[in-house]
């Protein structure tokens, strides 16, 4: 894959992806959903970037202990960077056919990995959906796939007395903060919720 596309993205910018021309489908990596500000706290809408944002390389996921059953490797050299600030992005692939001028809308499927709420990310092969798209198009159902990294483990899941008595103190201070920035304990599930909101 050495072509790339450019596509605009209202309120964001403009993203360069990947061609796969044999496929007919391009693939754009590392798209941020949200943005982890503070640990242990809801993410938030990312920035608008200036420029081409590069989406032609795999994005970082969440840091994660090693897999106890690592059958990753035997597909693809498991070498993403882990970073929890920056993990939380989505590949997203596409018929090439969808993003002509006038084309007809196409379905969106989006992919949560599993792991267990401690493992996983959208950059294993397992993941790929470049021929699930491909297929689509050729059985006249074009469908684009998303796959998404959330926050795993300790920092999408923990939950504690001490983080209960933070959010308190947070909320006396600040009575305006909603229900949903209350939550502790449940990091994961909420980036999952943005990335269905992007």
């Amino acid at each position: 894959m050495t072509d790339t596309i450019e596509v605009t993205v209202p309120n964001y910018g403009i993203l360069r992806g990947s061609v796969d021309q044999a496929r007919q489908i391009a693939i754009f990596r590392n798209v941020p959903y949200a943005v982890v500000t503070e640990r242990w706290r809801p993410a938030v809408n990312p920035q608008s970037w200036a420029g081409v944002r590069d989406a032609t390389k795999q994005g970082p996921i969440c840091p994660q202990p090693p897999s106890v059953f690592p059958l990753n490797l035997l597909f693809e050299d498991y070498a993403s960077k882990h970073d929890e600030r920056d993990s939380l992005n989505m590949n997203i692939y596409v018929p090439l056919k969808a993003l002509q001028e006038g084309a007809e809308p196409v379905s969106v499927m989006t992919w949560i990995h599993g792991g267990g709420f401690r493992n996983g990310s959208n950059d294993l092969a397992l993941y790929d959906a470049s021929d699930f798209v491909q297929q689509s198009s050729e059985l006249k159902q074009s469908v684009i796939v998303v796959t998404i990294n959330y926050r795993l483990n300790v920092f999408g899941f923990l939950a504690s007395k001490e983080l209960e008595d933070e959010m308190k103190e947070l909320v006396t201070a600040n009575p305006a903060v909603s229900l949903y920035d209350q939550s502790v304990g449940n990091w994961g599930l909420m980036d999952q919720r943005l990335a269905f909101e992007w």
